[in-house]
């Protein structure tokens, strides 16, 4: 990337040619001064957002500053002032340098007779042009990407290698570029033939509500992931297992909410690189639960978040997919707040069970999305899991959801809706905490998340059910319990049916995953090579993984 940087200081050095003046020495050293300032932050938000995003900085978290609230929020439980300090000592060292290396051999110039040199003006261009060849990273046919940095089947050390910088602005000036052609592997029929053989239209087995339009709730929980539930921080959520219908295979489609929004209430898979929510023109194209269940008498639809709904263009999203109720964060009082982000789960929780009570006529659709266990993790009860580390407070703000959606689950027992409402809990996404509390890995136990079906609606409660799926099957397989026509939701499949493919794909900025009952692969692709997790895993299995998300990036492509 410096090859870039220097491109100006050559252009300037040039004219100081043919045109010798003090203002050229102003201008470099107010450049310089200003690029160190400028990729010094930039590096020091990469060393904190890296944690948490677990890729390189690069154009995707300018769009969160339309609501820079929350963005300080998330890194409310960052170390900000070893990061000012680092940026401070960093900047200071760079600037110094440059004051007692550069500065001299200018002022040494500056001094001599004031002459004008075409033949030095003419030289430093020629010499200025050499720098093609660091740009393109050589002489060979093609410029160099991030692909000649990995050198690993570890991610973060192949990310360590990469130039964060040249990653940036890359982003930047290929915006519109998420160079999808990588992810077409195979002719465009063969795809979509692959596609309808692995998403046949299929019936569930079985029924298993005792009634064909329940009022449904879904609610979506902030970063529940299978790691949470299996180490104990969620106990009340593993108790109600028995009373429900228990999803042990499920998986988000990807690593954010945004994406994870769209999968469960669009059941839209995610693209690698694509936040769709954030384009309005695609979600107001998309298919909707909403709008389905609305076309079949659901006619009391809400949405309910503790948060600012401007966030990540949320309120956009859920106007389009068709909730006639949006309930956020101005709408609860400032006493409920927490220290950054919003209400928290307690009164969120309590509002989902005032809204249920209200409503005077069924059938209805109630969506909650919890807030608390989002990043900093700043829950108002006493810790349950002892210590100040991240993966601490992460557990803890867990256990803190657990026990308000115990909380909920048992006033509304006590309610007749309890007995023919359908409670559907599933994560937004997973994480990497606990397992890799440093890095992201991007392997299965990162998307890893447990759904649970509960309610008296439900005919035989105490089931598992082992099938593997997504978060994009969730509405196909909710529609078919209630006999309304899923078409729209081309990308689902019936988790209640056996023979539906039993598999699980999930998609991440640089690669996508796929999982079966054999085993699971990841594909990179910088290095445009899968990796395999499990030597059981059917190589078959990879070339199905290709036409779903080649069949994927062409309908985003038509649209």
């Amino acid at each position: 990337m410096s090859s870039y940087f220097t491109i100006i200081p050559v252009l300037i050095t040039s004219l100081f040619f043919i045109f010798p003046h003090t203002v050229w020495r102003k201008i470099l050293t107010g450049y310089t001064v200003s690029l160190v300032l400028f990729i010094t932050l930039l590096t020091v938000i990469d060393l904190e957002l890296y944690v948490a995003w677990g890729y390189r900085l690069d154009n995707s978290f300018l769009r969160f500053l339309v609501t820079p609230k929350e963005v300080f929020a998330s890194t409310a439980s960052s170390p900000v002032l070893l990061l000012a300090l680092l940026f401070l000592l960093i900047s200071a060292i760079s600037i110094y340098t440059y004051f007692k290396t550069i500065i001299p051999i200018w002022n040494k110039v500056i001094n001599e007779p004031p002459t004008w040199d075409w033949k030095g003006f003419v030289c430093n261009l020629l010499i200025g042009g050499l720098l093609v060849i660091p740009i393109r990273g050589g002489l060979q046919p093609h410029p160099i990407n991030e692909s000649v940095s990995y050198f690993s089947s570890v991610p973060f050390l192949n990310h360590a290698a990469v130039n964060m910088p040249w990653t940036f602005f890359r982003s930047i000036t290929n915006e519109s570029d998420v160079n999808l052609s990588d992810l077409m592997f195979m002719d465009e029929q063969e795809a979509e033939k692959i596609f309808r053989q692995i998403h046949p239209a299929l019936s569930p087995d079985s029924i298993i509500l005792n009634s064909q339009k329940p009022n449904v709730v879904l609610i979506i929980w902030e970063s529940l992931s299978y790691q949470v539930s299996d180490t104990g921080a969620t106990p009340e959520f593993n108790k109600l297992r028995k009373e429900g219908i228990y999803f042990s295979n499920l998986y988000a489609n990807a690593d954010r909410s945004d994406k994870g929004l769209v999968s469960i209430l669009s059941g839209q898979p995610a693209i690698p690189g694509i936040s769709l929510m954030a384009d309005p023109r695609r979600t107001a194209q998309m298919t909707s639960l909403c709008e389905t269940l609305k076309a079949s008498q659901y006619t009391n639809t809400t949405f309910i978040y503790g948060g600012d709904l401007e966030f990540a263009n949320i309120r956009s999203y859920m106007s389009d997919m068709g909730f006639e109720s949006l309930i956020g964060k101005q709408d609860f009082p400032t006493s409920q707040w927490g220290a950054k982000w919003g209400a928290q789960d307690q009164y969120t929780f309590q509002k989902l069970y005032s809204e249920i009570i209200s409503k005077k006529s069924a059938p209805f659709f109630i969506s909650l999305f919890t807030l608390s266990s989002h990043e900093p993790f700043d829950v108002p009860n006493k810790h349950v899991y002892e210590g100040k580390d991240e993966a601490s407070l992460f557990m803890n703000a867990h256990h803190y959801t657990d026990s308000c959606f115990a909380d909920f689950i048992h006033n509304i027992k006590q309610t007749p809706y309890w007995n023919n409402t359908l409670f559907i809990i599933v994560g937004d996404h997973g994480h990497r905490l606990p397992k890799h509390p440093y890095y992201h890995n991007n392997d299965t136990t990162e998307f890893h998340t447990p759904m649970l079906w509960l309610g008296g609606v439900l005919k035989s409660p105490g089931m598992v059910n082992s099938h593997f799926g997504t978060q994009s099957d969730i509405a196909t397989t909710l529609l078919g319990q209630m006999k309304i026509s899923s078409d729209a939701f081309i990308y689902g499949k019936d988790l209640f049916s056996s023979k539906s493919g039993n598999f699980a794909e999930y998609a991440f900025r640089d690669g996508f995953g796929w999982v079966t009952p054999e085993g699971a692969i990841r594909y990179d692709r910088n290095t445009k090579h899968f990796i395999e997790e499990n030597p059981a895993f059917i190589t078959s299995q990879i070339r199905y993984s290709q036409a779903c998300m080649q069949v994927l990036i062409q309908n985003y492509r038509d649209k």
